[in-house]
């Protein structure tokens, strides 16, 4: 499932303590298969641009969970408050008036959260995916964007 990610060692490693603090920060509990690939690696660039062309998103890497200044993972109140996007959100990939989020307004039975696309220009709010891996699963090599 990682053969998209491109493996880099100087990272900083995924540390269970921020993690905790990240959800009780947010008020929400981060899926287990999102934090086995930032176990994998914690925050990732894309070996290429994956996306769906048909539903028109993309994404070129994954946010980890540290103090990373950069991070949209760590960020998402920021922008989530600059863009008025729904607050049961958390921001895997966007650019400004798109979001590819962990949406808690849709949730899984077992509580996890669907991963929805929300464009504010196209007035879109869609489940796109029902669980992260299903989301990586899904995405194709996109060239151009």
């Amino acid at each position: 499932m990682y053969e998209k990610i491109i493996k880099i060692d100087n990272l900083p490693r995924l540390d269970m303590d921020e993690v905790k603090n990240f959800e009780n920060k947010v008020g929400f509990k981060i899926p287990k298969d999102f934090l086995d690939c930032l176990s994998y690696q914690n925050g990732a660039f894309l070996k290429f641009t994956l996306g769906n062309l048909e539903k028109d998103f993309w994404i070129k890497n994954i946010p980890g969970i540290n103090s990373d200044k950069n991070n949209a993972l760590m960020h998402s109140n920021y922008y989530i408050n600059e863009w008025s996007l729904p607050k049961d959100i958390l921001l895997i990939y966007g650019e400004g008036n798109w979001w590819v989020v962990f949406d808690y307004r849709n949730l899984n039975n077992d509580n996890t959260p669907k991963i929805s696309l929300l464009d504010s220009e196209m007035n879109k709010d869609e489940v796109i995916a029902n669980s992260f891996t299903e989301l990586l699963s899904s995405l194709e090599e996109i060239k151009g964007v």
